[in-house]
């Protein structure tokens, strides 16, 4: 049998004033472990960092003439799917397409039933997609594979009961992610997840999973918490140093620092190895799970750039959320985090079901008291899958199906007490309060890594004050 080709593609437009694009970390961890268990050919696309259209991607796809097609999409990026799928399985009938990712594993069979896939994959998708890959050409034998969600294999009775995810359970098992795959000095020429553009950086996971019950949050990675060892984590920090001169690394895990020996012991390794790096946390960091010590040694270690999610200053809302962060503790590590000169970023959300005026006032307050140097406030919108979207639809029938998944920061539904103009009045107040004072525009000009780049934020800082001007005036 000749050797099988395989198209990964991360689905998804870039906004222009939110261009943000990072390293397709899901599809790349795929490539490496079919590489490592199969003889197969595979090419990687981030329409993202490519800028090119839906039409343009089919056209690449079906130039490659792959066997089996692998599409990875969140909700903001699934209006076309349908689509897409459809224009492919037309030009390439005989290719195998399977749709993985959150979306994917949120909406399991309904999103089988939406489109013309051949399987949604649940979860994780090392294992799931190897396998996949083994069953190749038989598609009787993707009824077999567990975690994946075929047309038969739903109702079949050999399969029911057999869609639940499968999870790597030793992370250190897993070869490293294919950045050989996607041309990295692309992504230095963009900006991802933290707002410090124009970096020479490559993105890490050093964890899956997350024990903690957001109800707002996905799924994906499950509630079990596995973590690479500090030696493994070092070891691939120091083959890219090498290998790419890279000296800055972000870690985009749900929550790196649920294990304090796991963060202290991978500092003293960076430090024995004598790795002179910087880390940046643009989120999956738990703020008030920090503490002195913890903050002093991932500072000593590089840590240059730190997000916290407060979500909401109401501890009604933390409560309801399912969140319980211990705000104080949070803001006392934001303090610690500024004075080492660690530039840090808020996210907090409005709009929560019930949510009052004066709640939304409280998250102000919190955040614009805080020592953060910068703050997002996003709008609650429900995503599929979550605790939040289930509660939504069984109170509020038929409100979910208006919401537009594109940008959190614009208003697509409003779940909290207030009316549409008073609840973007308050989000405008909100960005205004924390970012015209003085002070805080002071520690920002002495701590952002890249001072000069500042105004390239104008814009989107001008779109946000300005938030639904037009509609409510």
């Amino acid at each position: 049998m000749p050797q099988l080709r395989i198209f990964l593609a991360n689905l998804g437009q870039r906004r222009p004033l939110h261009p943000l694009v990072t390293p397709p970390l899901g599809i790349m961890y795929i490539a490496a472990y079919l590489r490592k268990k199969q003889s197969v050919s595979i090419e990687i696309c981030n329409q993202k960092l490519s800028r090119i259209s839906d039409k343009e991607l089919i056209n690449k796809i079906v130039y490659y003439r792959p066997h089996i097609i692998g599409l990875s999409v969140m909700t903001q990026t699934s209006k076309n799917l349908q689509w897409i799928i459809e224009k492919l399985r037309k030009a390439i009938p005989h290719s195998w397409i399977i749709v993985g990712g959150p979306h994917a594993t949120a909406l399991g069979k309904k999103l089988l039933l939406n489109t013309k896939a051949h399987g949604i994959a649940m979860g994780e998708g090392e294992i799931v997609f190897e396998q996949i890959v083994s069953a190749y050409p038989d598609l009787n034998d993707l009824n077999k594979i567990q975690g994946l969600i075929t047309n038969e294999s739903f109702e079949s009775s050999f399969h029911k009961g057999n869609n639940s995810p499968q999870y790597i359970d030793c992370l250190d098992s897993l070869p490293l992610p294919a950045y050989d795959l996607i041309n990295i000095h692309q992504y230095w020429k963009e900006q991802s997840m933290p707002p410090v553009p124009r970096r020479k950086y490559l993105t890490l996971f050093s964890s899956r999973g997350c024990p903690c019950k957001c109800s707002y949050c996905h799924n994906i990675f499950g509630k079990s918490f596995r973590q690479h060892s500090p030696e493994r984590m070092v070891d691939e920090i120091a083959y890219y140093h090498k290998k790419y001169g890279v000296d800055d690394f972000e870690f985009v895990d749900d929550i790196f620092n649920l294990n304090p020996s796991f963060v202290f012991n991978f500092c003293e390794h960076l430090h024995r190895r004598n790795l002179k790096i910087k880390i940046a946390f643009p989120n999956g960091v738990r703020g008030d799970m920090l503490n002195h010590d913890i903050i002093h040694a991932l500072a000593d270690a590089g840590m240059y750039f730190c997000a916290f999610a407060i979500e909401s200053g109401s501890p009604r809302i933390q409560q309801q959320i399912k969140k319980n962060l211990n705000i104080e503790r949070c803001l006392e590590n934001i303090r610690i985090a500024q004075k080492r000169r660690v530039f840090c970023h808020g996210f907090a959300m409005m709009g929560f079901p019930g949510e009052t005026a004066q709640e939304m006032q409280m998250t102000i307050d919190v955040v614009a008291n805080s020592r953060l140097h910068t703050a997002s406030f996003f709008t609650v919108t429900p995503l599929p899958g979550s605790d939040l979207y289930n509660q939504i639809q069984k109170k509020y029938p038929g409100m979910l199906d208006k919401i537009e998944y594109k940008e959190l920061s614009e208003l697509t539904i409003n779940l909290s007490d207030t009316d549409d103009a008073l609840f973007l009045q308050i989000k405008r107040t909100a960005l205004r309060k924390v970012m015209m004072n003085p002070s805080r525009i002071k520690r920002i000009l002495l701590d952002f890594p890249q001072p000069h780049l500042l105004p390239l934020y104008f814009p989107e800082f001008l779109r946000r004050i300005t938030l639904g001007l037009s509609q409510y005036q």
